[in-house]
């Protein structure tokens, strides 16, 4: 995670550096990736719900899922987030927020009728362990150059003369290229330790184990044009299945086998007299 988030570094500063040097200067670099990190962090969450078609739940709502969410926030020792259900067609679960404070942990309907107590409470804890990593605050701030640069590539072409065109345009179509793919190796390594996390708070991997394998299935099962309806919320899912050209490299989950694998492994560690 060190050496990926280190490389992102590296391609973020040449990024600045490019443009700065392309002529768009340091103050008008500055507002530009200052703006669009702001417009990220303050629209992330209500654009997530909104695209989940999810509400949050009252206290007096599902109250068995409120005491689980509670019960393993006391165990890890971290302010409950607010909950919410969506109505979406697919058994999945995700977490949103900016900070600790203002996190929402979101299930699906058809996931509650899917998944065991002891399996929905697993995936309660994989996402509560997103937040107990700051992984929303993580994955934002590690992707907002891309969000800048996949702008100037957008709109960037339209001003100055022809060369500086090109130089921008070059410049953000590199960055965003590589931090594209970089990105997706982070949320696949904070997906690995979401699961870890998870586990440990539960106590009980093979329940997490369980559920990803459910979630698998249900995500295989679904056909391909409800699957792209979803395209925008599945770097956020606990289970998204991959793509089918260059899955491993553009995938923003590692495979489920190689979750179950380590999940199994850490089972047995956590067994052992």
């Amino acid at each position: 995670m060190l050496a990926t988030m280190g490389l992102l570094a590296v391609v973020y500063a040449a990024f600045v550096a490019a443009l700065v040097l392309v002529g768009l200067g340091p103050i008008l670099t500055a507002i530009l990736v200052g703006g669009v990190a702001a417009f990220q962090f303050l629209t992330a969450q209500h654009w997530a719900m909104a695209t989940a078609k999810a509400h949050e739940l009252a206290p007096q709502d599902r109250p068995g899922l409120h005491a689980a969410l509670a019960r393993l926030c006391m165990h890890a020792d971290v302010p409950v987030p607010r909950l919410a259900v969506s109505s979406l067609a697919t058994a999945n679960a995700f977490a949103i927020g900016g900070s600790r404070g203002r996190m929402t942990v979101c299930v699906t309907d058809r996931l509650l009728d899917q998944l065991t107590p002891a399996e929905v409470e697993a995936i309660l804890a994989h996402e509560l362990a997103h937040v107990i990593n700051r992984d929303a605050f993580l994955m934002t701030i590690a992707g907002f150059f891309a969000a800048v640069a996949a702008i100037v590539v957008k709109f960037g072409w339209r001003f100055g003369h022809w060369a500086l065109r090109l130089a921008v345009f070059g410049a953000s179509l590199a960055c965003f290229a590589v931090s594209w793919l970089l990105l997706r190796a982070l949320s696949r390594q904070r997906e690995l330790t979401a699961d870890h996390t998870a586990a440990l708070i539960t106590g009980r991997p093979a329940a997490l184990a369980s559920a990803l394998l459910k979630l698998d299935r249900d995500a295989a099962a679904m056909p391909e044009k409800d699957l792209r309806a979803l395209a925008a919320l599945q770097p956020l899912f606990a289970v998204a299945r991959p793509p089918k050209r260059w899955g491993a490299v553009v995938a923003t989950h590692p495979p489920t086998s190689v979750r179950v694998a380590a999940l199994e492994r850490l089972e047995r560690e956590l067994q052992r007299p």
